[in-house]
């Protein structure tokens, strides 16, 4: 949409006339999720509903305390998570709001324990993170960290 005659001459708090700056304004248009994915529309907006599709864009994580008793956590804070569970001691599962579209995503895991895991039960829904000791044996940590990056 452009600027017409018909339209009242504006001035700026400075005195520009902004009626003859937007002779030939157009609007941007936004992006749809396909021009995102494909990284072809360098001339559109992107608005997050639209960028949240994009692979390369993080679609969950959580941060939480894994020291308590088994059963449900409470994060210290998360994006696209439904719950955190502690199944037995550095087991946890983590479920997704926003299922991926399937285990082809790229789930990373962090704890302050010497290793920690992302184990192979991985699901659209859900993953299971594993943090182990020094000795390399299950232990609880009380920071774990969680970020996952893919289709969904």
């Amino acid at each position: 949409m452009a600027w017409t005659s018909d339209v009242p001459k504006s001035t700026n708090q400075v005195g520009n006339d902004l009626t003859a700056m937007n002779d030939n304004f157009d609007l941007l248009q936004p992006a749809t999720t396909a021009e995102v994915k494909a990284g072809t529309a360098t001339d559109r907006t992107v608005s997050p509903a639209t960028l949240i599709g994009h692979e390369g864009v993080i679609k969950g994580w959580v941060s939480f305390d894994g020291t308590g008793a088994v059963g449900a956590i409470t994060p210290n804070g998360s994006f696209n998570v439904t719950s955190v569970t502690k199944n037995s001691s550095g087991d946890y599962t983590v479920t997704w709001a926003t299922d991926f579209g399937g285990i082809t995503y790229c789930p990373w895991a962090s704890s302050n324990n010497f290793h920690t895991s992302v184990a192979k039960e991985l699901a659209a829904g859900t993953i299971t993170v594993r943090t182990y000791g020094n000795a390399h044996t299950a232990g609880d940590a009380d920071l774990v960290t969680v970020i996952a990056i893919g289709d969904r």
